[in-house]
């Protein structure tokens, strides 16, 4: 069950005239609720930014995390509040503050994964580093690339992502070792592809399965994917680790059009 003050249920509510009220009369500014919930926290959930002012104003702790969790700023860039997070950041927020947990995040993540640009641009302009990963080793690169954002990608780029930045988990058995073009190419997004080839990502980067951009869509029988790759250079005759070569994987899983184009470019 849980249990709320009055001061947070005015949070709630956005309630700028009773929260100053309930302030003034001694209500305690950063005392939770039974779910860890400040009030600050509430307001920044809630995209209330005349609230969080008067909490600010009134001495909120602005990085105070709800359970050693989610910060106030995170929280506001995760659900795009972006005039929430603005204050926020001006006011001094940590906006590289780890976010602890099951799968420890930063803002800039949040909003990564959240698709939230204008919260994103604001991170990298309040200095967030653009390479932070939680710990699966993804970065923002990576997450906008799987989900085809096109515009995220370019700015996270713009910002000196790392385009051939290799994923390295913190658990030494993933599998899941991958770089900015192969996310890109799985959600088959080729203007995704085009600009980090643009922007310098390596063409025949390869998994720890030996596994190339090109060897995936060989795979998979993306014959657009593979005439990009191609034509920036990819290497044709490429195997992985246990020998197949991609003209063989486009073969066994029938794509004709793959095949021919592999036996056009030699």
């Amino acid at each position: 069950k849980t249990t709320t003050t009055p001061l947070t249920l005015a949070c709630y509510q956005g309630d700028v005239a009773a929260i100053s009220d309930l302030l003034q009369k001694g209500a305690g500014v950063d005392q939770e609720d039974s779910d860890g919930y400040t009030p600050l926290f509430v307001v920044s959930l809630k995209g209330h930014v005349d609230a969080a002012r008067v909490l600010l104003d009134a001495g909120a702790a602005i990085d105070k995390r709800r359970a050693g969790d989610w910060s106030p700023v995170g929280i506001a860039c995760a659900l795009g509040h972006v005039d929430v997070a603005t204050l926020l950041l001006d006011r001094g927020a940590a906006v590289d503050l780890c976010l602890d947990g099951a799968t420890p995040l930063r803002p800039l993540l949040v909003a990564s994964r959240n698709q939230n640009l204008g919260a994103m641009r604001l991170c990298l302009e309040h200095g967030a580093n653009v390479n932070c990963a939680d710990k699966e080793g993804t970065t923002g690169l990576h997450v906008a690339c799987q989900n085809g954002h096109v515009d995220a990608v370019r700015l996270l780029l713009d910002n000196g992502a790392e385009v051939d930045r290799v994923k390295e988990s913190a658990d030494s058995d993933s599998d899941s070792d991958s770089d900015s073009d192969l996310f890109a190419y799985r959600n088959q997004n080729l203007d995704i592809m085009q600009l980090c080839l643009e922007r310098g990502a390596d063409v025949n980067l390869a998994d720890k399965e030996g596994t190339t951009v090109l060897y995936d869509a060989c795979k998979n029988g993306h014959v657009g994917a593979a005439r990009l790759l191609l034509d920036k250079g990819a290497e044709v005759d490429r195997a992985d680790e246990d020998g197949f070569t991609q003209l063989w994987r486009a073969c066994r899983g029938g794509h004709v059009d793959v095949a021919r184009l592999l036996l056009d470019k030699g």
